[in-house]
């Protein structure tokens, strides 16, 4: 009689254990749907607010004046007095602010267009880079990234042998960026780039032929393309 006793008592707990545990993957699974629909609508709501934001920008009179007078001193008249704009936008409180998009340092021309190595630029980089006590070889990894497919496997790290199927025509962008630097902490079993801003560093085109927009230029890239400190780049980038 015990026995049983005990068998039913084991049997509960199991039956107890086993709809704790689907209630528990039941509120997780919950938990995600519920970020997933957040996610996106914030993704709708962003591209119903872009689609204002350039219907506002084409419809612009002094835009329009300033493409037919092509004059750079409208323009960037127009920049400075509508930096920052703000508007509603279905319901959204919309804070907008306007910039070259070439404030920052191309990553991609490290290499020149024809893919030979830039070399005043790759020594600019890594002059910075010694700021932070990182290893030359991170330059290498870059430059890997932006070499093409290469049938002998000529590169100068092993990152596509753990990342066989990393795009490297060029960094495409900050998530690219990411996996770059993921290969590179665990490489070398450091994390000194956590410490650099990327996003005020670098910006990701294929062209690269494209310059430095000087007049819009940020505080890590004037330290960048001087060598200087922080004071006399952020009171370049200020003025």
């Amino acid at each position: 009689m015990y026995k049983r006793k005990a068998i039913a008592l084991i049997i509960t707990l199991f039956f107890i254990i086993t709809i704790t545990v689907a209630i528990g993957v039941g509120l997780s699974q919950s938990s995600q749907a519920t970020k997933e629909v957040g996610h996106h609508n914030f993704t709708l709501q962003t591209s119903v607010v872009l689609d204002d934001i350039v219907s506002i920008l084409q419809n612009s009179s002094e835009l329009d004046l300033i493409v037919k007078e092509e004059s750079i001193e409208s323009l960037y008249l127009f920049l400075s007095e509508t930096e920052i704009m703000q508007f509603e936008s279905n319901g959204l409180s919309v804070a907008v602010s306007l910039s070259s998009a070439r404030s920052k340092f191309n990553v991609n021309s490290l290499l020149n267009i024809d893919d030979t190595k830039n070399v005043d630029r790759v020594n600019a980089l890594n002059s910075y880079l010694n700021n932070y006590n990182i290893n030359s070889e991170y330059i290498n990894i870059l430059l890997d990234n932006m070499s093409k497919i290469k049938e002998d496997m000529s590169y100068n790290s092993s990152i596509f042998n753990e990342k066989p199927y990393l795009f490297r025509d060029y960094i495409v962008s900050q998530d690219h960026l990411d996996d770059i630097n993921a290969f590179y902490m665990s490489r070398y079993n450091e994390n000194s780039l956590e410490n650099i801003d990327f996003e005020e560093l670098f910006y990701f085109s294929r062209d690269r032929a494209l310059k430095v927009d000087l007049n819009y230029a940020t505080v890590e890239t004037w330290r960048l393309l001087l060598g200087c400190d922080q004071l006399r780049a952020a009171s370049l980038n200020s003025n």
